[in-house]
């Protein structure tokens, strides 16, 4: 039952004894008193049937007021409980965002060491970089300065090797030429290839140039890239040597024919154990000795 019912019920009650009121009231003023007074009796009795539950009534409304009390009060214990506890939440909240927000910040600082850590390291690199591309080239220039004595002293070795060659045949040679030069002072005209088509025969400057064609039948025939401009003529020798794959010196060539800028000649001696034939693009000097 709720609280408007038992309202109800408390003033019906009150009613009830209200109209049995006015019914005394009624049976006195009547002449049947006795009909009046058994009336009146079984009024009573109903009214106080309808007290006793009134009574029952009031009692379970007050215990039910009383549980409601009770249970108001308790809900408000879990009110203000719940409120405390929503406190303490707060509060811890409010610390934690303070927390949170402090490690944001160390978070944000140790983002900006960071940064500034890595352009350091960034420059460093680059430092780094260019210091090794220094000595990278360097080593690549000593390399090459290494690579350059070596082939040196190797095409000096060789030509050591070629002169100790040829020193040995000078002695011989020395002789032929003296008396192919007193014939020629004598008038006798015979070329310096007539008797040794092998003998030495420089000219009197130094001259340096290259093989530009290899041809003839036994691939003995060179057109070369200097001529009489450069101090060449008819009869003229020229030693032949090559600098890669390895220096080595190949023998000796004789000018055939010649024009003011080109020559051809004829290999005449080549190298014990060396190649038979001469390239494109080996180098002829009037002296081993004199190259630059």
């Amino acid at each position: 039952m709720n609280t408007i019912g038992k309202i109800l019920v408390i003033l019906n009650l009150v009613f009830a004894l209200v109209v049995g009121g006015f019914l005394v009231v009624d049976f006195a003023t009547r002449t049947n008193w006795k009909k009046a007074y058994d009336d009146l009796s079984a009024e009573m009795k109903v009214a106080g049937v309808n007290t006793t539950v009134s009574g029952d009534t009031l009692t379970d409304l007050n215990k039910q007021v009383k549980q409601a009390l009770a249970d108001l009060a308790a809900e408000k214990q879990k009110l203000v409980d719940f409120q405390q506890l929503a406190k303490a939440k707060e509060e811890s909240l409010q610390l934690m965002g303070l927390e949170k927000d402090q490690a944001a910040k160390d978070a944000d600082l140790n983002y900006q060491k960071a940064l500034g850590e890595k352009e350091r390291l960034k420059d460093e690199v680059k430092n780094l970089a260019a210091t090794i591309a220094s000595r990278e080239k360097t080593i690549l220039a000593m390399q090459d300065d290494n690579k350059r004595l070596r082939t040196e002293a190797i095409a000096n070795e060789n030509i050591a090797k070629s002169m100790q060659e040829r020193n040995e045949n000078l002695l011989g040679q020395l002789q032929d030429m003296t008396r192919k030069l007193a014939r020629l002072e004598t008038g006798g005209g015979e070329s310096p290839v007539g008797r040794d088509p092998s003998a030495a025969n420089p000219p009197t400057t130094f001259v340096k140039g290259r093989i530009g064609k290899v041809g003839g039948d036994k691939k003995d025939l060179v057109e070369i890239t200097v001529g009489s401009d450069h101090g060449l003529a008819k009869h003229h020798t020229l030693e032949v040597y090559r600098l890669s794959p390895r220096p080595e010196y190949l023998g000796m060539i004789r000018i055939v024919d010649v024009t003011p800028h080109g020559a051809v000649a004829r290999l005449v001696r080549t190298r014990v154990g060396g190649p038979k034939t001469l390239q494109e693009g080996d180098i002829v000097a009037s002296s081993l000795s004199n190259n630059p």
